[in-house]
């Protein structure tokens, strides 16, 4: 099975935010808690030496990259065989904007399926 609209416009909406002369905009999700805004993780492979070097304080691009090298065997792994896996958007320097709050956090992993609509842009 081909890949659903939903699917395509978001990949291709998070794909742009970072097109040179509008990458310092920011990937707008619309979900049902409220807003989400964040970069489009773009990792490389993480190396083990390099997880040595950080001696227990990882970074947030190691920790971006981690997430994406579990996520990746994840998918390798369950893509045909798991029902309803539409997959995920990987976001770093993450707000999320709730009615009363507003919570910080490195990365996040947004599920398709939770997506309501999508934007590129600043919140003010």
């Amino acid at each position: 099975m081909g890949k659903s609209l939903k699917k395509h416009l978001i990949e291709s909406f998070a794909k742009a935010a970072n097109i040179n002369g509008i990458d310092q905009n920011q990937v707008i999700l619309t979900t049902a808690i409220g807003l989400i805004s964040g970069k489009l993780a773009s990792v490389s492979p993480i190396t083990a030496d390099e997880l040595l070097e950080e001696k227990g304080n990882i970074s947030q691009d190691k920790t971006a990259k981690l997430y994406e090298m579990f996520l990746t065997s994840v998918n390798e792994t369950y893509e045909d065989e798991v029902e309803g896996n539409d997959g995920y958007i990987l976001l770093t320097d993450v707000s999320i904007r709730t009615q009363n709050n507003t919570i910080n956090l490195g990365t996040h992993v947004v599920f398709f399926d939770q997506i309501i609509g999508i934007s590129i842009g600043q919140i003010n």
